[in-house]
């Protein structure tokens, strides 16, 4: 049992934690014996430490909170749902960009939101609007005023910049081309049987336990 993140069991659990004021609550949605969701643990436990004083943890199995998976639009495993006051603020997949969402979320943390200070009452925010400044409507003149009157553009200006227009498009797919020609092909993404592994750390924590289980017991034979 992890110190820092608890599973909840019930419903009522997760509506009591979800009521906290002073942090944010962070649910992982889990299935019991899925890899995928065991090789996350290590690094979890790491960001739970390290933000333990921005966020509260908590673990769900996906079956049994089947409705709030539904609800929260978890798709893949392990979701991690950064929620504020009963409100879904972040959510992302593996590990490997949780820290930067919980920060990302706290930065504005009891902040309220524009919507949330606009007056409800109609009037008021009629009169607010009637008050405001407002940018002034340009000045109206007509020939014989003293003013200066801008010509309409030749038929030789408006070629000349469609001219403009076609290389400036035409450069930027050049750039386009070539630096798809430099891009390097990564994975990021590995489906399995029993989930899918996503991101580059997680990868990692796979592949190497993957190659350790498949060298591990193999005797050496020397040949002479």
């Amino acid at each position: 049992m992890s110190r820092l993140v608890k599973t909840l069991r019930t419903e009522e659990e997760l509506k009591n934690k979800l009521k906290s004021p002073e942090k944010l609550v962070v649910l992982e949605f889990v299935k019991p014996g899925n890899q995928v969701c065991v090789y996350v643990q290590p690094e979890r436990e790491k960001i739970a430490e390290d933000l333990k004083e921005k966020a509260d943890f908590f673990e769900l199995d996906v079956d049994e909170f089947k409705k709030y998976a539904e609800k929260l639009q978890v798709e893949a495993l392990p979701a991690f749902v950064v929620m504020q006051n009963f409100v879904k603020k972040r959510h992302v997949v593996g590990t490997d960009d949780l820290k930067k969402a919980i920060d990302e979320v706290h930065a504005t943390f009891g902040r309220k939101t524009q919507d949330e200070t606009a007056p409800k009452d109609p009037a008021e925010r009629k009169t607010q609007d009637e008050s405001a400044p407002k940018d002034p409507e340009p000045e109206q003149t007509t020939p014989g005023s003293g003013s200066v009157q801008r010509p309409e553009p030749s038929s030789r200006e408006n070629t000349t910049v469609k001219q403009l227009h076609e290389v400036d498009n035409n450069t930027k797919f050049s750039h386009l081309v070539t630096n798809g020609k430099n891009r390097k092909i990564r994975i990021y993404k590995l489906e399995q049987d029993d989930g899918t592994i996503i991101g580059e750390a997680n990868l990692k924590i796979y592949i190497t336990k993957y190659y350790k289980g498949l060298f591990a017991n193999r005797s050496i034979i020397i040949l002479r």
